[in-house]
């Protein structure tokens, strides 16, 4: 309770300065101004892998990984299967690189905490590259990959490890860029929540955009891919459950982040939709642009719409973003 408190105290500071307009579709935006300039950071991709998508699709008890076609929806490929249980997962994340190759978190038999492995497809062939992956990008280039990892005790010490990495496509760390010890119990298990760090993509060559949090608290950070820095000094997006990044343009990155009212205490909090921001080294705490309303709108719900008006380029895509005439249901897009 105190964190949401605490956050939004920032809401209302960052949004102290807007001049509002509010039209009749509930939209607060600020002026034009604000917005970055439209000089492109991402390398755009010339391959194949430009007019083609990564799908999690779900069949009954059946996940499948498939590359399909952006604008007829056509599979290309099915990449590999599993069976889940209830809302289980089989595919935790995936990234399409620029030559084509697709990284894949897939879970391991042993599942678990720790059951989860970094898997590349490519020509055909499927190779493991390393273990303990929670989420993978691959560089504008395709030569790097930024990962995080959780990782058990290997040392007897009693604490596991929670990092961010940049490895090779065949999975050698060239860095870590920032890592946790957690204490484990006798069984191994972790003793409080881990996983919460999570790589949403590539800013430019030498920027990620990274996702941390736990429970009702998330935050965005843009984290130098080339030093390893302290989090201390990584520009943070504030956010709450579901805060995240949507897309990148010129040298910022397109965030958003549940927008509350009340205060907790005499007023209950109460979800009012949605709020908007840029981010960047220059505005390392945001810059608030614009307001969704309504209960029901969320960063994901909105993700698309707002990539496409403020020309960002996604880092996020909604699994209804693209056409998909494959069996069963996409319940997760990549690009």
């Amino acid at each position: 309770m105190t964190r949401q408190i605490r956050g939004n105290s920032r809401r209302v500071a960052a949004a102290m300065f807007i001049v509002a307009a509010t039209s009749s579709a509930g939209m607060i935006t600020v002026p034009a101004a604000a917005a970055p300039s439209a000089s492109p950071a991402l390398v755009p991709q010339t391959t194949s892998a430009s007019r083609q998508y990564v799908a999690v699709a779900r069949s009954g008890s059946t996940q499948r990984l498939h590359l399909v076609d952006r604008v007829s929806g056509k599979v290309v490929r099915t990449l590999a299967s599993a069976r889940v249980d209830g809302n289980g997962e089989a595919f935790a994340d995936a990234d399409l690189a620029a030559d084509g190759s697709v990284y894949a978190v897939v879970r391991t038999r042993s599942g678990g905490q720790y059951g989860w492995q970094l898997v590349r497809y490519s020509a055909g062939r499927s190779t493991t590259i390393l273990p303990y992956v929670t989420s993978v990008e691959a560089s504008p280039n395709g030569r790097q990959l930024a990962v995080t990892v959780v990782s058990p005790d290997g040392n007897r010490d009693g604490k596991g490890l929670e990092a961010l990495r940049i490895v090779s496509p065949a999975g050698k760390v060239v860095r870590t860029l920032t890592s946790t010890a957690f204490p484990v119990d006798r069984r191994g298990n972790p003793q409080y929540e881990t996983g919460g760090l999570r790589v949403q993509g590539w800013m430019n060559a030498g920027t990620l955009v990274v996702r941390t949090g736990c429970c009702s608290d998330s935050n965005v950070h843009l984290v130098r891919a080339d030093v390893p820095r302290s989090p201390r000094t990584w520009p943070t997006f504030d956010g709450e459950e579901d805060a995240m990044a949507l897309g990148a343009k010129g040298t910022s990155v397109l965030v958003a982040r549940p927008w509350m009212t009340g205060d907790g205490r005499v007023t209950p909090f109460r979800r009012a939709g949605v709020e908007v921001a840029w981010l960047s080294a220059e505005r390392p705490r945001g810059v608030v642009v614009q307001r969704l309303e309504g209960e029901n709108v969320t960063t994901e719900t909105a993700a698309d719409a707002l990539v496409k008006k403020y020309g960002a380029t996604p880092l996020f895509v909604s699994a209804k973003k693209f056409p998909y005439r494959g069996s069963g249901k996409v319940v997760a897009a990549h690009v």
